[in-house]
């Protein structure tokens, strides 16, 4: 029974790991949900407040010293033999790096104005190399809970935003950061990091970006009039994708049927 169960596991897993091989040539219908009857509201598109930003940099400061002080407290411990309690200190360490911290203020967030002048950065197409290898390993594991790669790529992918606005991977970054945003179930991150693929690079076509925007805007948060543009972007701009592109065309005849006969209704009662 045993065996019969990791075989099985193992054969679920090279299909899921074959399937992904494709994935950039389709849209994985995993993250296609209805969403929930209330919406909250929430924009990203506005740079954070000043005072904002002085409190996110306290905290993260507040941390630093948090995480240097138990490393002393540890060491202290250790030299006065007092192991029992080090073990204390170093699981409480390792607590703390195993958990995901929140940086409130995130890369896509702030750099919301259009990239000019891209080029090729050779320190950028580095990073970006052991980010998207990184993802691309994760996304071999993920089934056995290999979340913290996406973790370590999604850092890779901010911080060379970050670094290197210039090069010409920001857009490819910022779509594997709204990838795993959207893994995460994070979607209204999701959408504006592949708000800001397109934003950075309107000629974008390597990816399905557009659709992929659409499908969270209209299936996670309930904006189908704002999904409406990007499906009809979508079949613009990306024709690598014909069963995107179907699928676009499906629900641009569903959301304006749907708006028909509410506005229909609305004319009725009045």
């Amino acid at each position: 029974m045993k065996n019969g169960t990791i075989l099985f596991v193992s054969v679920f897993a090279l299909a899921f790991a074959l399937a992904g091989c494709s994935e950039e040539k389709r849209y994985s219908s995993i993250y296609t949900t209805e969403p929930a009857d209330e919406v909250q509201e929430q924009s990203y598109d506005a740079p954070p407040e000043a005072a904002e930003v002085d409190l996110v940099e306290k905290l993260a400061q507040e941390r630093r010293e948090y995480v240097e002080a138990l490393k002393t407290l540890r060491s202290y411990y250790e030299n006065t033999g007092n192991f029992r309690k080090s073990k204390w200190a170093a699981r409480e360490l390792d607590m703390i790096g195993d958990t995901p911290q929140y940086k409130f203020i995130v890369t896509g967030e702030i750099s919301s104005k259009n990239a000019k002048n891209l080029v090729s950065v050779p320190e950028a197409d580095e990073l970006f190399k052991k980010a998207n290898d990184l993802y691309n390993k994760t996304r071999f594991t993920i089934l056995i809970g290999d979340t913290p790669g996406f973790r370590k790529a999604l850092n890779m992918f901010n911080e060379l935003i970050e670094k290197f606005p210039n090069s010409d991977k920001v857009d490819d970054a910022a779509y594997r950061a709204g990838q795993i945003y959207s893994f995460f179930k994070d979607y209204k991150l999701a959408a504006l990091y592949y708000k800001r693929a397109v934003q950075w690079n309107p000629d974008i076509e390597e990816y399905p970006v557009r659709f992929k925007l659409a499908s969270i805007l209209d299936k996670k948060l309930g904006k189908r009039s704002e999904a409406l543009r990007y499906y009809e972007l979508a079949i613009k701009k990306e024709t690598d994708y014909p069963a995107n592109i179907e699928t676009a065309e499906m629900r641009i005849k569903e959301i304006q049927k749907t708006r028909s006969s509410e506005q229909m209704k609305e004319k009725m009662k009045n």
